[in-house]
């Protein structure tokens, strides 16, 4: 099926074609005048004389004779055409095309190509017309006209890995034909626009092949294929660019200098170089694109040291930042935990006279609230109020996290208050409230407020925007900022300029979901749960964009305050929305379950998150057998901690086996929590396990550290170790003589001073083991509990004395992975149950 039409326009040479699609067959009606022995289009009436034929042309299944009325010797090429163009390229007879002008056929397919879809199709069309000997030079071309591999002879397959095709192998010196130049640009800019980079590639080098005139355009459009982001690929078709002279535009620069980072910094000082060239060969190229791309890369990577090197490249070739790069600037430093290199950055800002708007304030005070310096915050807000910027929500909720981070929640209660009570941020009343409709009067308001960067900024724009057709005069500052959300370069910088003079809406003036979010936590360190959670009910009324950081937020509020009801509110009206949550944000709703003991609602919510395609992580699944734990749900957690690998493709860490345990052991299966403990010391990596090892410990442990176990983890490795002692003594390994210790602290890092503990492990001692084991505290450390070994081995000896790690079976299970690490498998947890 014809997929689009051939149209002419009043060009000489045009060619005109009107196509009727239907499923089974076609009727292509065209209206052909010839004129001094070419093709042109004819406007009027129907004429029959010898200068103007109407032509209909059936195809092979039509079975009407009269579809077929007129057959002139033009008929069967057009008809070939459209074959080509329909896709049925077998069928076609290229011999019809003999002898007919390149020009013509160029002319056509360009006009299909204004409603052409299929852009493999026209490349196909391509080779088919280049092997009939239609367009092109056909110097070194071997590919048939059967063959639909669209990949032939890849220009970077041909640089980088088909050496052996030779440097003869492009002809420079064929005429040039503007037509097929024109047609060949063409159908590059369709693969760009429809993303088909293999495209670009293949008719690049067909058009290498014909001789044809390399554009800038065309270069840049190639080097985007360059987005398998390898370094080496890039610099050698810089290279091979130079070395053939051709011309490099912006585009160009940017996507190889980009792709040529993407593999660290071993090619940096090569992209410094390609920048100055780049200066050198476009000295009044003032747009800053490429370095913001550069700055942005060093942020997100962490090189600093690059990143300054880049400032340093721009003052050495003459190039002004602009405030889009200076914020990038800004915020690479705030992500390089650079907070006070970006205050430098700010005044460097101030001192080349670059107006800040309300991105660069939202980056500064970014960087106040890493250094927590509450002077610092409170300074960089008046700032902005005294240039007269406009806060909007981000940089007023960016402003209450500033001093929630510099210890202030008090007065970013106070913000969001004064915010919520007038209706719009915090000194917005305080700043100008020019409001203009036109961008044409961007420039003007810009001249009398003397801001004289942005006025030229603006008046640059201005010529830009009438060079693409579009009047600075009749354009709304609303278009201009709907145009730059989904832009880059010019118009995001037109509509930065706009929103400074464009009337907000009065939901835009209110505070954000995030600024919630910040009063909650706020409320929760002032200790006013109460009006957290007033504050928290109100989510269920806000708008909410359909944003997955929105939601996170929110639901990070309310686990401050264990609000859990407004939590699965947000969580349900997410899923209704089409909202897809982050393991984050499941994770906090999962933790206020924990906080409030409720199973069902963390169980709900683990298969909410796994039935929404969301892994959950081991923190997740951490939270879940907390609450099982807490709830007297100890089988639900086994099962759940059994099956987490095979189920959810999570492998338990340290804090899962720790939860594990101390669940177990508060409820008195000290055996099972045991298990748990060896199997997780010879799964953990012993680099990350901070706990005693018992596993393959040379000779007698005689101490153990009890400063990172509670109470229940404190008496479960206290019974491990004694029974270690016990197999050293039946074997006659301990000493009468030997002092063993067990130390538990003196309190010094307890809110009271007293250790939490020591009080509990002295109980046990004394009357949870059956009988009393004798200890005693040493005068000079009070931190420490010892025992004398001959009074443990008399412990040992009395029938009364119990360690209680089960039968003498279940006490040889735990003996056998302590001695060889090979036993501690976590096929051996498969195996515990409880009741």
């Amino acid at each position: 099926m014809i997929e689009g039409m051939i149209r002419g326009s009043s060009i000489r040479s045009d060619a005109y074609c009107w196509s009727l699609c239907s499923r089974n067959s076609w009727h292509v009606l065209f209206r052909i005048s010839f004129r001094h022995g070419c093709l042109s289009q004819h406007g009027g009436g129907v004429a029959r004389n010898h200068n103007h034929r109407f032509i209909k042309i059936r195809c092979n299944g039509c079975e009407k004779d009269d579809a077929c009325p007129v057959e002139v010797e033009q008929g069967r090429l057009w008809e070939a055409c459209v074959e080509l163009l329909s896709g049925d390229m077998e069928r076609v007879d290229l011999s019809v095309f003999d002898g007919v002008d390149q020009t013509i056929v160029a002319q056509g397919i360009l006009k299909y190509l204004h409603n052409a879809r299929n852009v493999e199709r026209v490349v196909n069309v391509l080779l088919c017309l280049r092997h009939a000997g239609v367009l092109g030079s056909q110097v070194g071309f071997t590919q048939s006209s059967s063959n639909r591999d669209v990949h032939a002879y890849g220009f970077l397959r041909y640089r980088l890995k088909a050496p052996e095709c030779g440097t003869n192998y492009y002809n420079y010196n064929v005429q040039e034909n503007s037509d097929l130049d024109l047609l060949y640009d063409k159908v590059i800019f369709m693969a760009h626009r429809s993303h088909r980079l293999g495209l670009i590639d293949a008719v690049f080098d067909m058009a290498l092949i014909d001789g044809c005139r390399v554009s800038s355009k065309m270069v840049g459009r190639l080097a985007s294929c360059l987005r398998e982001y390898d370094g080496e690929k890039a610099y050698y078709f810089y290279c091979d660019a130079v070395e053939r002279g051709w011309r490099l535009d912006a585009f160009a620069y940017k996507s190889i200098v980009i792709n040529m980072l993407a593999d660290g910094t071993q090619y940096w000082n090569m992209c410094m170089d390609i920048l100055q060239r780049f200066h050198m060969s476009m000295p009044y190229f003032l747009e800053t694109n490429l370095h913001t791309s550069i700055a942005v890369t060093c942020g997100k990577n962490g090189w600093f040291e690059e990143m300054i090197d880049l400032y340093y490249a721009m003052l050495r070739d003459g190039v002004e930042p602009n405030t889009i790069t200076w914020n990038a600037f800004i915020t690479a430093c705030q992500r390089l935990h650079k907070p006070r290199v970006g205050f430098e950055f700010g005044d460097a800002m101030r001192a080349m006279d670059v107006p800040m708007d309300v991105n660069t304030y939202s980056s500064l005070l970014a960087c106040a609230a890493a250094m927590r310096d509450e002077t610092l915050v409170i300074q960089t807000w008046n700032s902005m109020i005294d240039d007269n910027v406009r806060p909007d929500r981000i940089v007023c909720g960016g402003y209450m996290w500033a001093l929630l981070e510099s210890s202030r929640p008090d007065l970013a209660v106070d913000v969001f208050e004064k915010w919520k009570r007038d209706g719009r941020p915090p000194g917005s009343s305080e700043t100008h409230s020019i409001e203009l409709e036109y961008f044409h009067q961007v420039s003007k308001q810009l001249e009398q407020e003397e801001k004289w960067s942005m006025h030229r900024k603006a008046l640059r724009i201005q010529r830009w925007m009438r060079s693409q057709g579009v009047k600075p005069e009749s354009i709304g500052l609303k278009h201009v900022v709907d145009k730059g959300k989904n832009s880059t370069g010019l118009w995001k910088q037109a509509a930065m300029l706009a929103k400074m003079y464009l009337p907000l809406d009065s939901a835009d003036l209110l505070p954000s979901v995030a600024a919630y979010s910040f009063a909650i936590i706020g409320y929760h360190r002032l200790r006013d749960e109460a009006k957290g959670l007033e504050l928290a009910r109100e989510f269920e009324k806000l708008e909410m964009q359909r944003s997955t950081a929105e939601y996170a937020t929110a639901l990070n509020a309310c686990a401050h305050i264990n609000a859990l009801e407004p939590a699965l509110k947000l969580i349900k009206r997410a899923r209704g929305s089409g909202v897809k949550l982050s393991p984050q944000a499941f994770t906090s709703a999962i933790s206020i379950c924990s906080a409030r003991g409720s199973a069902d609602s963390a169980l709900w919510l683990l298969r909410e998150m796994t039935s929404s395609g969301i892994k959950p992580n081991e923190h997740t699944i951490n939270c879940v057998l907390t609450v099982c734990g807490a709830t007297g749900r100890v089988s639900g957690a086994l099962k759940l901690f059994q099956s987490m690998e095979a189920s959810f493709g999570v492998k338990p860490d340290m804090v899962c086996f720790a939860t594990m345990w101390e669940i177990l052991g508060a409820r008195g299966n000290w055996w099972e929590a045991a298990i748990f403990y060896l199997v997780g010391e010879g799964y953990v990596e012993a680099s990350v396990w901070p706990y005693a090892r018992f596993i393959g410990s040379d000779g007698i442990l005689t101490s153990i550290d009890l400063h990172l176990f509670s109470v229940v983890g404190s008496k479960m490795v206290i019974r491990i170790w004694l029974l270690l002692l016990r197999d050293a003594h039946r074997r006659g390994g301990l000493q009468d003589n030997q002092r063993l210790a067990i130390i538990t602290g003196r309190g010094k890092n307890s809110p009271d001073g007293q250790s939490r503990i020591k009080p509990s492990i002295e109980e046990f001692l004394s009357e949870g083991l059956g009988v009393k084991i004798p200890w005693y505290v040493e005068k000079a450390n009070k931190g420490q509990i010892c025992i004398k070994s001959a009074d443990l081995k008399s412990w040992f000896e009395n029938e009364m004395s119990s360690i209680g790690l089960g039968s003498p079976a279940d006490e040889d299970v735990i003996l056998k992975i302590c001695r060889n690490s090979t036993n501690a498998d976590l096929t051996l947890l498969q195996q515990v149950q409880v009741q």
